[in-house]
């Protein structure tokens, strides 16, 4: 079968590609993109499978038709703000099958207006299946199962900010080099810019980041102080779970002042005083100029990022909080992603509409292909660590 891989010369388009060209049932791979050298330099590393074409994601009419006789489009172009509505209807119109990583709860709830349009076209588009969201989603849909009656559900990602891209120097040297900022900054700048969308005693509702940060209790330990971000978790997974009273997710940056800051940059996106690009900037330049001791990954947070789920409702007769957290490293995402794809291919996936990953697939089941594709061996054969704590109150 033939892949149109947008944006799969980048970071996670790679990793993806990779996984994807590794499998029988995909025959070609398109590495689709606006830097032609970064996608002739990505086909090659991949083999004879692979061709290249060029293309901006924001020509519609141009994507629809280079799609067309392709089985299925993996959108891994950014800033995902920007580049997975135009994508989405491309594939519509052209009744190509879709999958992307769209983690920005504005543009799901937007693509979800799509649904019927897409059962028209025959097609299953599977928003949102990386780490934040998809392994989020399924890890909560887990959780939910724990109990008999579900009642708040929270996703929490711990990030030691300055392990991405080198050091914070480096990586603004990088930017200006090229001429422009990372498109996954761009995204994270969007996560705080107004308002954030959460599910609240049974309704959606509007909440400041800054005003409702909450404790959360990592798997290692400690406190962290976790602010709410404009991720799309909230927005479909009460539709699976309708007697949830509660959803939320959650981020804390490493140094903890970055929460703050991330906080206020938004605002000023919101108020149009400054873009996502020139955020992102002025984020790494204030951490450029703090002490290289401060960005240092904490203890037990050696690989940049700790997730989990946190979950409460009554199990047994008895108010139960519930953990639960990936073990063994095969979460992130590239391989949930590549996972996905090729159960779209294989047909394993038979929904057809506008579809996120806890409406189609099966948390457990769906954990372990991933850690199989990735090759990872699973201590002691767990995905995921998990904990019961008997509530009192």
């Amino acid at each position: 079968m033939k892949v149109f891989a947008l944006g799969g010369a980048g970071t996670y388009g790679l990793l993806a590609a990779r996984m994807m060209a590794a499998s029988d049932v995909v025959s070609e791979i398109v590495i689709a993109g606006r830097n032609m050298d970064a996608a002739r330099s990505a086909a090659a590393e991949l083999g004879h499978k692979a061709t290249t074409v060029q293309i901006d994601f924001s020509d519609e009419g141009r994507l629809a038709s280079l799609v067309a006789g392709s089985d299925l489009i993996v959108n891994t172009a950014g800033p995902e703000h920007k580049a997975v509505l135009p994508a989405l209807r491309a594939a519509i119109k052209s009744g190509v099958n879709y999958c992307d990583i769209c983690a920005y709860g504005p543009t799901t709830e937007e693509a979800l207006t799509l649904d019927a349009d897409a059962k028209a076209a025959n097609i299953t588009a599977l928003l949102g299946v990386g780490l934040d969201p998809g392994i989020s989603n399924l890890m909560m849909m887990h959780a939910a199962r724990q109990f008999d009656l579900a009642e708040d559900l929270r996703y929490c990602i711990f990030q030691v900010v300055a392990m991405y891209g080198g050091t914070p120097q480096a990586l603004l040297d990088q930017w200006r080099a090229a001429g422009h900022t990372d498109a996954s900054w761009q995204f994270v700048m969007m996560l705080a810019a107004g308002n954030v969308r959460l599910y609240r005693d049974g309704l959606l509702t509007d909440v400041d980041p800054a005003n409702n940060a909450v404790r959360m209790t990592p798997p290692q330990g400690g406190e962290v102080m976790a602010y709410p971000y404009r991720g799309p978790e909230p927005i479909t997974l009460p539709r699976r779970l309708p007697g949830i009273r509660s959803v939320s997710v959650l981020i804390s940056m490493f140094p903890p002042g970055l929460n703050e800051l991330h906080c206020a940059l938004g605002r000023r996106i919101d108020r149009g005083e400054l873009d996502e690009s020139a955020a992102a900037v002025s984020f790494f330049e204030h951490m450029a100029a703090l002490p290289d001791q401060s960005l240092a990954a904490p203890k037990g947070c050696e690989s940049g990022w700790i997730d989990w789920v946190e979950a409460v409702g009554i199990r047994q007769g008895q108010r139960v909080r519930y953990k639960c957290w990936p073990v063994g490293g095969w979460d992130g995402t590239s391989g949930p992603l590549a996972t996905a794809a090729l159960k779209i291919l294989r047909s394993d996936v038979r929904a057809k509409g506008v579809l996120s990953p806890e409406s189609c697939l099966d948390p457990m089941s769906f954990f372990a292909e991933v850690a199989q594709n990735a090759g990872v061996r699973l201590p002691d054969g767990r995905l995921l660590d998990e904990s019961f704590e008997v509530l009192t109150k």
